[in-house]
C-alpha cells in the first residue's frame, strides 16, 4: 500500500482491523485515536498517560495468579 492509498483509505473511513487478543482498554484507546473528527481524538499526552496506566495495571497483575507471557522465540537461555 502506498502512502497515497493509505491517505485515501483513511479519508474514506477505513481503519485497520483490531487484534482479537488485545486488552479491551487498548482497543478502546485505538478506536478513539482513529476518530474521523480530530477534535474527538485524545491528545498525545492523554494517550501516553493511558498507555502508562495500562502498562502499570498489566504489570501489576503478573505474578498474581497469572502467568508471564511465554517466550516463543525458539532460543534457549
Amino acid at each position: 500500500m502506498t502512502p497515497l492509498q493509505a491517505a485515501v483509505g483513511v479519508r474514506q473511513g477505513l481503519r485497520p482491523g483490531l487484534p482479537k487478543k488485545a486488552h479491551p482498554k487498548l482497543l478502546d484507546l485505538m478506536q478513539r485515536c482513529w476518530e474521523a473528527d480530530p477534535s474527538n481524538r485524545p491528545s498525545f499526552p492523554d494517550v501516553l498517560a493511558e498507555l502508562e496506566d495500562l502498562l502499570a495495571q498489566v504489570q501489576g497483575t503478573l505474578g498474581k495468579g497469572t502467568q508471564e507471557p511465554k517466550d516463543d522465540s525458539g532460543t534457549k537461555d
